[in-house]
């Protein structure tokens, strides 16, 4: 007997608790005694799986904490902006030109890895809360995308599994 998830009818193994495809969880015999769960939450591990990964959830305290790693970022960012700056202002006479120009690259280019880091721990939070990643565009609004944000700092997960993996909490 073939086996199909009863939310997208894509073909499921006999023994799967979820789609892969869409997460839905799948309805057992009355008899059947078997625990639904999706997998153990596995901690991030590595650059790239902590801050460029947009899959599996992420909890409030995980969210701050990276959040303040980028904040710091930043600064350090500004204070190199305004630096440069200053020494551009102030060497009228000598030609730093060339020096500016690489350290401005340098800098365009570490905001650009910040924001995308940011955007991917924005749309790991919002799978946290059971919202599509796309939910991270509502940030870029000005003046309203503070609402979102400010949700993403208070708003508890879903307890338990949902439908973007296992709750981080557990």
């Amino acid at each position: 007997m073939v086996k199909q998830c009863s939310s997208c009818g894509h073909t499921l193994p006999d023994n799967a608790n979820f789609c892969e495809i869409c997460g839905h969880i799948q309805e057992h015999d009355s008899n059947d005694t078997t625990i639904l769960t999706k997998g153990t939450y596995e901690p991030d591990i590595g650059l790239k799986e902590n801050f460029f990964s947009y899959k599996k959830r992420l909890n409030r305290l995980r969210y701050i904490k990276r959040t303040v790693a980028i904040g710091i970022i930043n600064v350090l960012l500004a204070v190199a902006i305004s630096i440069i700056e200053v020494a551009n202002n102030n060497n009228h006479n000598i030609d730093i030109s060339t020096t500016v120009l690489i350290l401005a690259v340098f800098i365009v280019t570490a905001s650009i890895v910040v924001l995308t880091s940011s955007t991917m721990l924005q749309i790991r939070r919002f799978h946290d809360v059971d919202r599509s990643g796309w939910w991270v565009l509502t940030t870029f609004i000005p003046i309203v995308g503070i609402i979102p944000g400010i949700y993403l700092l208070f708003a508890k997960g879903t307890v338990g599994d949902n439908r973007f993996g296992p709750d981080p909490l557990q």
